[in-house]
């Protein structure tokens, strides 16, 4: 909020320091001891509301409010989205496209990847496309990682496919690359005739870095399965005599030119490849290097494509890529070396989930003789015939974030107002007083920490953002926007002009705190991701309750100047990142345009509450000193007393006659019984600051 929020601003023209009594003389000449004794405080403007509201509010009048909010809040936010998304950017392409984030997501899913579709990766991967395994090694172009992933396919399995259906988890998405994390579980089955009757399943995790312009181009994908598997894989169930013959027949029928430069027979072949470790020595179930398993691999290729007959070499020898495999000191990496510790932490919480062991990722599973795979589409089928049958089942994970973002604000929102209404009629019940006051300037105070507090825990996720942002922006319940409306609507006593600002302030309060609540609810879902352009948005609004309190002080232009800056500053954010805000969620777009279109409504009811306020002041004053009323000696004392004095005395104004002087005294102190020349509002002020 700026200088422009007109309200709590205290009274430009106030008589309070020479308001010392009425009545009599006498009571004239003893007043201003005892007023200078007497505990003064500034009142705001809202208390003014709470106390001309009352104790009660009527039901018809409670209800009419919820209803012209609840209105608001749907046409202000659906207009906010139409002048952004149409208006502004014109919606000249599809928010898909223009979105990255939306946009990569998109056409992962319009491109149907999947990893084991192999006959598809011409679509997905060209001769630059690389897919890393830490267990394996490298292969780089679509040839190669279609020949691997064949692998899973080949001899030695009976089958192998997906067990459950995938996790996807957005790293980052942007315009120039999108990268997803991909978990799901594989279920496969030993071979009886190369290796053991086995059956089991494991979690594989694959992170995918793609581009969608001008097609879906996967560049580089790393591929995660547990260290567990492939020492069990490897090292019991594939290191068997069939497995070996496999090896030494392919090398002998396929790669004669590798069987003779090795010098070896049937025997020898055999003996040799018995004296190899079963999987690298460096641990992990790895089978880059000089092992059984490297060789055990690549002969399901060899015995398909010659150009794998150097990998299965005891030694060294180059193949046509002028790359050595299967050899001591071949390059081997860790499962860390490709995936950050937040990647590997979600392969264990999918884990935990379908019920595997987080240490080994794997879990036995019944072996068939007569193998016929069941995997995720016969096995995701529900008893009770309704599951799944809900109309979220349709959205996509980005659209349910946005389901549950709105159910948050919405949340926000109806116990910030209903916190206000509870506020309203149990506690304040149409009182005020010094206590009252302090509190609700502490309030305003500490906005600016709990505001930030609330915007750090959102973008921890942390959903303790909640409370904080209800107690932040409705200001420990302090019923701002209810007693805003419900004066602008409903205080008949009020000129036309002051309701029409506090009906202003109401809705421009009312839809920044909208705003806010929907910015926490978009962070706190991940829909809007914390980033440096979010954060930079929101920074100047921060800043400008710094100088909440001085609104009370006596220095209200240094006030006004201060917020007028930051309030340019802010909009000079707010305008230069729209767009990047929008692009990354349409509810972005919907949050800036609505923080700018609060601000402006502010603008304008600060602008009327000045204009008139200045006019009043002037008005009466000119009334109060009236030559038709008072002698020149006397409108010397008012001038004195009225414009100037603070705990004056009768012998304060030198030049001026005690008698005149207290007269003077006296008559601004009577100055209420004067109806002719006074304001009601000026009255009510004398006669409230009077009693007080």
């Amino acid at each position: 909020m700026t200088m422009m929020d007109s309200h709590d601003n205290p009274p430009k023209f106030s008589l309070r320091h020479s308001m010392i009594g009425s009545g009599s003389k006498e009571q004239s000449h003893q007043q201003p001891n005892q007023m200078a004794q007497r505990p003064q405080y500034n009142r705001s403007s809202f208390s003014e509301r709470v106390t001309t509201a009352g104790k009660e509010v009527t039901a018809k009048q409670l209800w009419s409010m919820i209803g012209l909010i609840s209105f608001l809040l749907i046409t202000v936010h659906s207009l906010a989205y139409a002048i952004v998304e149409f208006v502004m950017l014109q919606g000249s392409t599809e928010y898909a496209v223009r979105n990255p984030a939306a946009a990569c997501l998109s056409a992962l899913r319009s491109s149907e990847f999947d990893m084991l579709e192999t006959n598809r990766f011409d679509e997905w991967f060209d001769d630059s496309s690389v897919m890393k395994l830490s267990q394996t090694g490298s292969f780089q172009g679509a040839a190669d990682i279609q020949e691997y992933i064949k692998f899973l396919t080949g001899v030695y399995f009976d089958f192998y496919g997906t067990l459950f259906e995938h996790k996807v988890t957005p790293l980052s998405l942007t315009e120039d690359e999108c990268i997803v994390n991909v978990v799901t579980a594989r279920k496969f089955q030993i071979n009886a005739d190369y290796g053991l009757p086995v059956c089991f399943e494991n979690i594989v995790s694959t992170t995918l870095y793609f581009t969608v312009k001008p097609v879906f181009l996967v560049q580089k994908v790393n591929v995660f399965s547990s260290p567990a598997i492939g020492e069990a894989l490897w090292g019991q169930w594939l290191n068997t005599e069939g497995v070996k013959d496999f090896v030494c027949d392919t090398m002998e029928a396929n790669c004669q030119s590798t069987y003779q430069m090795n010098n070896l027979t049937p025997q020898l072949c055999r003996e040799t490849y018995d004296a190899l470790p079963a999987t690298d020595i460096e641990g992990g179930g790895g089978v880059a290097t000089n092992s059984k398993g490297c060789r055990a691999m690549h002969a399901t290729f060899a015995a398909q494509n010659k150009d794998h007959c150097p990998h299965l070499s005891y030694i060294p020898e180059t193949d046509i890529n002028g790359k050595i495999k299967c050899q001591e000191g071949t390059k081997t990496s860790k499962p860390s070396d490709l995936f950050t510790t937040f990647e590997l932490d979600l392969v264990k919480d999918f884990a935990i989930q379908k019920g595997f062991s987080p240490d080994t990722l794997m879990r036995e599973c019944y072996y068939k003789t007569n193998p016929d795979f069941v995997g995720f589409e016969e096995e995701s089928r529900y008893k009770l015939g309704i599951t799944d049958k809900n109309p979220l089942t349709g959205l996509s994970d980005t659209d349910f974030l946005c389901y549950f973002a709105l159910m948050l604000w919405v949340t926000i929102v109806l116990t910030g107002l209903g916190l206000e209404a509870f506020v309203w009629l149990t506690f304040l019940q149409g009182s005020w007083d010094p206590n009252t006051e302090n509190l609700w300037k502490i309030a305003q105070f500490l906005f600016p920490l709990s505001a930030t507090t609330a915007f750090g825990l959102a973008m921890s996720h942390n959903f303790l953002a909640l409370p904080m942002i209800v107690i932040a922006c409705w200001k420990l319940g302090f019923p701002e926007i209810l007693l805003y409306l419900h004066s602008g609507i409903y205080d008949k006593n009020k000129a036309t002009v002051p309701r029409i600002v506090d009906i202003l302030n109401g809705v421009g309060t009312l839809i920044h705190h909208s705003a806010v609540a929907l910015l926490i609810g978009a962070l706190l879902t991940n829909l809007i991701p914390p980033s440096r352009v979010v954060i930079q948005v929101s920074i100047p609004v921060l800043m400008q309750h710094w100088f909440v309190l001085m609104r009370y002080s006596d220095n209200q232009f240094a006030y006004c100047v201060i917020e007028i800056l930051l309030e340019i500053w802010f909009e000079w954010n707010a305008f230069t990142t729209l767009e990047e805000v929008h692009q990354i969620h349409w509810t972005g777009g919907i949050i800036a345009g609505l923080m700018l279109f609060a601000h402006w409504i502010y603008f304008i009811a600060g602008g009327i509450n000045l204009i008139v306020d200045a006019q009043k002041a002037q008005k009466n004053k000119s009334k109060l000193l009236n030559k038709d009323s008072y002698s020149g000696e006397q409108q010397s004392a008012i001038r004195f007393y009225g414009d100037e004095g603070t705990n004056h005395s009768p012998g304060d104004a030198p030049g001026i006659d005690s008698e005149i002087k207290e007269q003077g005294i006296s008559l601004i102190a009577n100055a209420e019984n004067d109806k002719s020349n006074l304001e009601p509002e000026i009255e009510n002020g004398i006669k409230e600051e009077f009693n007080a």
